[in-house]
């Protein structure tokens, strides 16, 4: 009897220290797995977007691109000191375009081609007449066609920022969208009131003139 109870507890004790040993080997082979993605972390959800969102980014680049190729002219055109401070900042600024590239790059979606003056048609837009005329302009001439470019050209990216709040779906480009309409109003509204000063500046020289 005393025999068979110590055969059972050495057996017993086998028992339990091979289910030890499996153990350790099970959790040593989950430890050195890759961990697995939860089912939730979808990427596509993650960098959800929609036809106006990518409207949104596509316009925003063709139109920044043309504020940069009017900053330029400005510089050896525009004779107001306040107008080549502003073309100057205008020229620093990418970082709108640079986003709106990011989020295109991540959705998949080409990028527009590279801004061309006189090329690319829509709201905001200029012609290839009007870049002609601008560049053989000077002084209050040019100054006055200039404000009138750079206020279709924040007119229309304020249309899209609101076209894009309306019915975009991606969480960042909604964002840039309302931080862009209170930046753009404020650049509207002030190009409006250097374009008034213009207005005046031009009345009465023809005044003086008479």
């Amino acid at each position: 009897m005393t025999s068979m109870t110590t055969r059972l507890a050495a057996g017993a004790a086998a028992v339990l220290a091979a289910a030890a040993l499996a153990a350790c080997g099970s959790a040593s082979t989950r430890s050195q797995a890759p961990p697995t993605t939860p089912a939730t972390a979808s990427p596509s959800a993650a960098a959800a977007y929609n036809a106006a969102d990518v409207a949104f980014t596509g316009g925003i680049i063709q139109l920044e691109g043309q504020a940069q190729a009017l900053s330029g002219l400005a510089a050896a055109h525009a004779s107001s000191t306040q107008l080549r401070g502003y073309a100057t900042r205008l020229g620093d600024d990418t970082a709108d375009s640079q986003h709106m590239s990011g989020m295109m790059q991540r959705w998949h979606q080409a990028l527009p081609s590279p801004y061309q003056p006189g090329t690319a048609l829509g709201p905001g837009m200029m012609s290839g007449h009007d870049w002609a005329d601008m560049q053989h302009q000077y002084g209050h001439e040019f100054n006055d066609h200039w404000l009138d470019a750079m206020m279709a050209n924040r007119s229309a990216e304020l249309a899209l920022c609101r076209d894009e709040l309306r019915a975009g779906a991606s969480a960042q480009a909604r964002h840039l969208a309302q931080v862009m309409l209170t930046e753009r109003q404020a650049q509207l509204a002030q190009l409006q009131r250097w374009h008034h000063t213009t207005d005046h500046a031009s009345e009465n020289a023809g005044h003086n003139g008479d």
